[in-house]
């Protein structure tokens, strides 16, 4: 690999994950490669603050590297894992309508209830929309992460 391709693949990696990164996100060079309908799925975990504040840094690192573990277990080879920052981030399911990105976003949910650390059951959050193209894909990410916040209001009982 150049050097060049090098410096470029680690300006858009999170070296923690391994998965894409903000900066990758901000570039959007992946929107006109994106084959439609896409699965927008934004994700965040729950209660990784309380999970740092009582076992360290280092144990929310494991935790996250976990999360990210178990979603590619279930998302495919042509599907963009991007991680935004901390604890929340974008997957687009290509070629994925409503009912598929549902199924595989409830395989992810339901897996997590068998991972535990530190004695504590992971969970996360997700909210999904449908992109039919590009010109959507903005509002359909807006609304995933709207959609994200229900959710996490639902799972800690806020209304």
């Amino acid at each position: 690999m150049k050097l060049q391709e090098k410096l470029k693949n680690y300006s858009i990696t999170d070296m923690m994950t391994q998965t894409y990164n903000r900066s990758f996100y901000e570039s959007g060079e992946y929107k006109n490669k994106l084959k439609y309908p896409v699965g927008v799925v934004m994700a965040d975990i729950n209660n990784l603050k309380y999970y740092n504040d009582n076992y360290g840094h280092k144990e929310g690192d494991i935790l996250i590297r976990t999360i990210v573990n178990n979603m590619q277990r279930y998302i495919r080879p042509v599907d963009v894992l991007i991680r935004l920052g901390g604890d929340e981030f974008l997957i687009l399911l290509q070629e994925c309508d409503k009912k598929d990105s549902d199924k595989i976003i409830n395989q992810i949910k339901n897996s997590e209830g068998n991972i535990k650390l530190q004695n504590v059951t992971v969970g996360t959050s997700y909210g999904i929309s449908i992109a039919n193209n590009e010109e959507e894909l903005n509002d359909s990410i807006a609304e995933a992460d709207k959609a994200m916040y229900a959710d996490k209001r639902k799972s800690k009982k806020i209304l």
